[in-house]
């Protein structure tokens, strides 16, 4: 058995749409007794409702960045939460600046702690729910499984990226992708997370993705990329390809 697990956001939905030849490919990997799964950066809540609406199946959600996994319902079964005490840490850091956003999440559902002075992207099909709640609320419970959080610039947020791996180093762990920060648990990736489908599934993994968060799980498999990633993640990847599709045909005829 072979087990696929792919990035969404840029490696299989682009353009915010998943290809017919992607969604095809899927299928047929799936039918012949294979595991395909997504590994995000998102909460189980948001990509579970819109993997629905996109009438997508799969049989593992990893979300959080490698922090919580879901089954083939998108019912939570494993996660690892932050610290309360490293949590209010970050958040009166990332707050002192009225300018900066931040949110935080449960492993499920989300919500924002501060606003900022952010112009957030809202998910075209509006048939999609966010499982969204006050942020307060999540702290409360303590239950933070994750945060997201980003400055004004680009500029301003590497720079709070930085400060951030060295106020927290070894007790948070800090993910720089498209112009946001996430932040896990300490030693929490998308590695770790697809690490710990060994314990759920018995195959051989094969990853693919197209961000810098996707580079420790492309780095300790061996995994694949786009054509379209940053020459940096190519030259980590042991193959490149157009899409998904093309990714399955190989690793399909190579176990021949």
């Amino acid at each position: 058995m072979m087990i696929l697990a792919s990035d969404y956001d840029g490696t299989l939905k682009i353009n915010n749409v998943i290809s017919d030849s992607d969604r095809q490919a899927i299928e047929q990997f799936r039918s012949l007794g294979n595991k395909f799964g997504i590994v995000t950066g998102r909460s189980i809540g948001m990509i579970r409702n819109e993997l629905k609406v996109m009438q997508l199946n799969y049989d593992f959600i990893i979300g959080g960045n490698g922090a919580v996994i879901a089954d083939e319902n998108g019912q939570v079964i494993r996660q690892n939460n932050i610290e309360l005490e490293d949590a209010m840490q970050l958040i009166n850091y990332v707050c002192h600046d009225k300018n900066n956003m931040i949110g935080v999440s449960n492993g499920v559902e989300f919500g924002n702690i501060q606003d900022g002075c952010i112009i957030e992207e809202h998910n075209t099909n509006d048939l999609i729910e966010t499982e969204m709640v006050n942020g307060y609320d999540i702290i409360c419970s303590n239950k933070i499984n994750s945060f997201y959080f980003k400055a004004e610039t680009l500029y301003k947020t590497k720079q709070m990226y930085e400060v951030c791996k060295e106020m927290l180093k070894g007790r948070v762990n800090f993910h720089f992708n498209n112009g946001i920060i996430d932040a896990t648990a300490s030693d929490i990736d998308k590695k770790t997370g697809v690490l710990k489908l060994k314990e759920l599934f018995d195959g051989d993994i094969h990853v693919i993705g197209d961000g810098y968060n996707d580079l420790p799980m492309i780095e300790y498999f061996g995994g694949y990329t786009l054509t379209h990633a940053d020459e940096v993640i190519k030259e980590k990847a042991s193959q490149v390809f157009d899409n998904i599709a093309q990714c399955i045909q190989t690793i399909q005829i190579n176990k021949k």
